[in-house]
């Protein structure tokens, strides 16, 4: 009986001193680490954000008004880009027609475009399109939702009808329109 306890008893030192040395051998282990690189291939664009129709509107012109008519509403056109993306150039189109007037190409910063038209009543008018206005975008950080934003640009297109104009109505009243395209490439 005694050498069945001693059995026993032996048995279980053994299993207990195994259990420490596999713990102990556990803790004296070396961390491995393997370093790695994040890769990505950003493709730089801009896009329009502008809400809704725009229109650039000169309100009501009396025949031979003695004063330019300035507009009552300015177009506003919005676009974002990629941060630090080259700026983009403007044109306008060559008097309300589909090609884009290659001498009329503006550099944002570089000053404003400009550009003439007649609208369906006969009544010339001038555009002008200042230098956008640019938002600086913030850098992405390591946070979550750290994402950062873009760079923005607004442009306004304001503009008059100049003064003593005859126009073009056979009635009391006649509205005039002309479709024009305000050309962003980047």
């Amino acid at each position: 009986m005694i050498s069945f306890k001693m059995k026993k008893l032996v048995s279980s030192s053994i299993a207990v001193a195994a259990i420490f040395a596999a713990a102990s051998s556990a803790q004296a282990a070396s961390p491995i680490s393997n370093a790695f690189t994040v890769t990505s291939n950003l493709t730089s664009e801009c896009e329009d954000t502008t809400v809704g129709a725009q229109t650039v509107d000169f309100g009501a012109y009396d025949a031979f008004a003695v004063a330019p008519v300035t507009q009552t509403t300015s177009a506003v056109f919005t676009m974002r880009c990629t941060r630090s993306f080259a700026a983009p150039q403007m044109a306008l189109d060559d008097d309300g027609g589909a090609t884009v007037r290659s001498d009329a190409a503006v550099s944002i910063g570089a000053g404003p475009l400009t550009g003439d038209g007649v609208m369906s009543n006969g009544l010339n008018y001038h555009l002008s399109v200042a230098s956008a206005v640019t938002t600086t975008g913030t850098a992405a950080d390591g946070s979550a939702g750290g994402v950062g934003s873009a760079d923005g640009y607004t442009f306004t297109i304001t503009g008059n009808v100049p003064a003593d104009q005859a126009g073009t109505c056979a009635g009391l009243t006649c509205a005039g329109t002309q479709n024009r395209t305000l050309t962003i490439t980047y």
